[in-house]
């Protein structure tokens, strides 16, 4: 079969699949310029690097519970998903169509027109009945955990799940939302959502109709990397040549969240850039995402103690300290927003007590406590976080829980009352202790008044 590759409306090249759906051979080019990055570096224009991208456009067949999936779908296999798809993504804007379709962009793109469920469905598990419609952009999603694409009041969401049997980086990337948010740094921002009873972290897409995400390992195609240089040098060299805008206090943004929370899965996949489809000018650099992997994501409670023997990725060796030698500028970071993240982050793991333990939030709070005070130390700076942790009895915990769980505002007593089957003036003392402790705000006068969390 012959195709077409397509940058929005821009033909790139044109190539045969096999009875795979992988790329057999490449016909012709039309447009050098438009080719997918990780393609066009002076060792790179050749049919290895094609295959390559075009393989990565796929669901990897180590997704959770992949061969359980693909079984119900007969026939089928991750690159047959994206051709039957039009190789679409909501990362890019590239896409293929048979050499004698007659289609554009705008008829197609998933930017601009709805997308079946089907196959979002059929890989978080559910059941279909019936024909599948295989035009959706979990055809071409990535990523070893279970996600698919959701369209809420025309907007993208991707849900991401976590690994069985707790799903801690669910809550591991609402933490790092929460760190970042503290610390004034660019990120995607996830919140707890459900798809029926199957629980994900839900985030909006960060790419728009116009643009491109190229990852840090399309970059380091750009050029053969010498022997005697790092990779983090490699990819600096490369961003510099390419002005990628603000790309160095970016990295070292980076580079100072996966210290602080203990991500151990940072790879030149999940960071990069992003450019202009139209111009192909590197406009920003990609906010940072998918932190989930952190905080001792995989291990027990009764193995936390281990969080201080994590390794960290993605440059040097494991040890932390070689990774900081590597930011060469802090001027960015608000050491005193910095102190303060304990106590927020400990804040927001009560209002989820009902998934993370006392046990588990003590550890992920001791964890931070000693990042933040190990960098102040490496700094040479007098401070030092701490905790005065406070001790709440486990009506103000469910109090807490069900205030967030309502728009984080709470204004009657009567329900708490039924919610709890607890007597007025036992509301009240807990309502009145969770003021004095600072985790509810009053609001308004006597009358009209109402609560909300800090």
């Amino acid at each position: 079969m012959e195709f077409i590759l397509m940058h929005k409306d821009i033909a790139v090249m044109k190539f045969h699949i096999n009875e795979d759906s992988d790329i057999k051979n490449i016909t012709e080019i039309y447009n050098a310029d438009h080719m997918p990055f990780s393609t066009k570096g002076s060792t790179n224009n050749n049919l290895f690097a094609i295959k390559e991208w075009w393989k990565d456009r796929s669901i990897p067949i180590t997704r959770d519970e992949y061969d359980r999936t693909i079984s119900n779908l007969p026939g089928e296999n991750s690159m047959s998903l994206v051709v039957k798809a039009h190789a679409l993504s909501l990362t890019d804007q590239y896409w293929i169509k048979g050499v004698d379709e007659d289609i554009r962009y705008d008829d197609v793109s998933f930017f601009s027109n709805n997308y079946a469920n089907d196959i979002g469905d059929i890989f978080i598990g559910k059941k279909k009945k019936g024909t599948i419609s295989f035009y959706s952009p979990d055809s071409t999603s990535t990523g070893n955990l279970k996600k698919r694409w959701k369209t809420i009041a025309g907007q993208r969401y991707l849900y991401k799940a976590g690994s069985k049997p707790h799903q801690y980086e669910i809550f591991n990337e609402i933490i790092a939302s929460k760190i970042m948010n503290i610390l004034d740094i660019d990120h995607v921002d996830y919140d707890l959502a459900y798809d029926e009873d199957m629980m994900f972290c839900k985030s909006l897409d960060f790419i728009s109709y116009n643009e491109d995400f190229v990852s840090a390992y399309q970059l380091s195609k750009y050029k053969p990397k010498k022997n005697d240089i790092s990779l983090y040098d490699h990819l600096m060299s490369i961003m510099k040549e390419l002005r990628v805008p603000d790309y160095q206090k970016k990295i070292n943004q980076m580079l100072f969240i996966d210290y602080l929370i203990g991500n151990v899965d940072r790879h030149l996949s999940n960071f990069g850039v992003i450019r202009d489809a139209k111009t192909l000018q590197f406009v920003r650099f990609a906010p940072i995402f998918d932190s989930g992997s952190s905080f001792g994501y995989n291990l027990l409670d009764k193995d936390l103690l281990r969080l201080k023997e994590i390794d960290w990725l993605p440059f040097k060796s494991s040890k932390h300290k070689d990774q900081l030698s590597l930011i060469n500028d802090y001027s960015w970071l608000n050491n005193n927003a910095l102190e303060t993240i304990p106590k927020q982050i400990e804040q927001l793991l009560i209002l989820h007590g009902e998934y993370i333990s006392k046990e588990r939030r003590n550890a992920i709070i001791n964890f931070l406590i000693n990042r933040i005070n190990d960098y102040f130390a490496y700094q040479h700076i007098d401070k030092k976080a701490s905790l005065h942790s406070v001790d709440l009895t486990a009506l103000e915990e469910d109090i807490l829980f069900y205030t967030y769980c309502h728009g984080n505002k709470l204004t009657d007593f009567d329900e708490l009352m039924k919610e709890f089957d607890i007597a007025y003036i036992t509301i009240y003392r807990a309502v009145s202790s969770l003021t004095k402790k600072g985790l509810l705000i009053r609001k308004g006068a006597r009358k009209n008044g109402y609560w909300i969390l800090p």
